[in-house]
């Protein structure tokens, strides 16, 4: 029973993401592309941690609130190495010792985000999920990096006839 709950979640939210692209083809082609990518991100880790939809219903707003904060300081220190990239040459040291207390500033606000996020976790999972999730983050990254390089290969072989 659990596994029809779970299928027909991922199912509709597929489907949802199918009709509207259907609806506006290519006028917001990389909204789609997320959009696609975030309905494959909920089923991989709903059926790889095995989240039953009550779960599912508590977990996923905590997650999402916990990407968003965490995105955000990784795009920060993106930009702060794409300055140091930019800027190098022109940096003196009082800039570049702002700028490397900075990063590692942004690493400790990252760490300490995954301490509060880890405690809101336990609150609406089974610990042995929570682990789970640790796992499944790290397979998901393993899954993206695959299909990244095997487009890769797809797109240096141009097109078969």
């Amino acid at each position: 029973m659990k596994i029809y709950h779970i299928a027909t979640l991922i199912l509709l939210t597929l489907a949802g993401i199918l009709r509207t692209g259907a609806q506006q083809p290519d006028e917001f082609p990389e909204t789609d592309r997320m959009d696609r990518l975030n309905a494959q991100k909920i089923a991989f880790f709903t059926n790889r941690m095995q989240l039953t939809p009550e779960e599912s219903e508590k977990f996923w707003p905590v997650y999402n609130e916990y990407q968003k904060k965490r995105t955000d300081i990784q795009e920060q220190r993106r930009q702060l190495q794409v300055r140091y990239a930019r800027e190098q040459s022109k940096l003196n040291d009082a800039e570049i010792l702002q700028m490397t207390d900075q990063f590692i500033e942004l690493q400790v606000e990252e760490t300490e985000l995954a301490r509060e996020y880890h405690e809101k976790f336990k609150q609406v999972l089974p610990i042995r999920k929570v682990l789970r999730l640790y796992h499944t983050e790290n397979q998901y990254k393993t899954f993206l990096l695959r299909q990244l390089r095997e487009r890769a290969a797809n797109i240096r072989q141009g097109p078969r006839r």
